[in-house]
């Protein structure tokens, strides 16, 4: 379907190119006077008009060529929005053009046929789940920011706040109680470094609580409430969930 859709968008940019001749070039030749329906006196009193308006079809079709051009050098978004604007921009002039002068439907059809099948085939392609990107994270890359319990996160990849997979790393220090509290995604929580200390239920019992050592790894259903303590040591944590997402507090109960 990627392959149907830039074939489209380049048929539909050639087109373009082919009208911007037509009319900035050789509006009074014979043939192009015939196929716009003109006679040889309003050929001459309409040149520069035409010699005008091939330039904007010109500029759509250097809009899809250059959003081509920015696909294949590693920019797909850009290139996307390039390229569907212009295809957006062939079409509604093709519905002007035929509900302004029907007789000229023809031209219409061929003027706007590509762009439309661009658009369907970019619609087909956007309801597909998107190809993950390969992406690598070093550690001078990541931004600390504090977090809501103490210590401090960074978002490795996604957004917490928004729909799609996040990877978040957590830094608590030392002596740290994690007061009772659930979130609103199912998480995956893995231990890179020091003792984890956990417990399920909103009562804070440290005398329930088990140690999760470095290397080990636990799942936090939604809305499973649970607390923590980080022990004697600092401890850092590796969080992989689908937001968007929150953290509720919940009000801890004294046994």
């Amino acid at each position: 379907m990627l392959i149907v859709m830039w074939l489209a968008g380049i048929i539909a940019g050639a087109i373009h190119v082919l009208i911007f001749c037509m009319e900035s070039l050789w509006w009074t030749a014979p043939g192009v006077q015939k196929r716009f329906r003109q006679t040889p006196e309003q050929a001459q009193a309409t040149k520069l008009f035409a010699f005008n308006q091939g330039f904007y079809n010109l500029f759509l079709a250097i809009g899809v060529f250059a959003g081509l051009a920015l696909r294949l050098t590693g920019h797909p978004t850009a290139g996307m929005i390039l390229a569907t604007w212009s295809c957006l921009s062939m079409l509604g002039a093709a519905v002007v053009l035929v509900a302004s002068a029907p007789q000229m439907k023809r031209g219409a059809l061929i003027q706007g046929t590509a762009p439309l099948l661009f658009l369907l085939a970019a619609a087909s392609l956007g309801a597909q789940p998107p190809s993950a990107d390969h992406v690598v994270v070093t550690p001078d890359q990541l931004h600390w920011t504090p977090y809501y319990a103490g210590g401090e996160q960074a978002t490795l990849l996604g957004d917490p706040s928004r729909p799609g997979p996040y990877v978040l790393r957590v830094r608590f220090p030392a002596g740290l109680h994690i007061q009772p509290h659930y979130h609103m995604d199912n998480r995956l929580v893995q231990v890179l470094s020091g003792t984890m200390y956990f417990a399920l239920g909103d009562s804070g019992d440290t005398t329930r609580m088990r140690a999760i050592p470095v290397g080990s790894l636990w799942t936090e259903p939604a809305r499973m409430v649970h607390y923590a303590w980080t022990g004697n040591g600092e401890v850092v944590l590796q969080v992989v969930g689908t937001g968007p997402t929150a953290t509720q507090q919940v009000t801890l109960v004294k046994p």
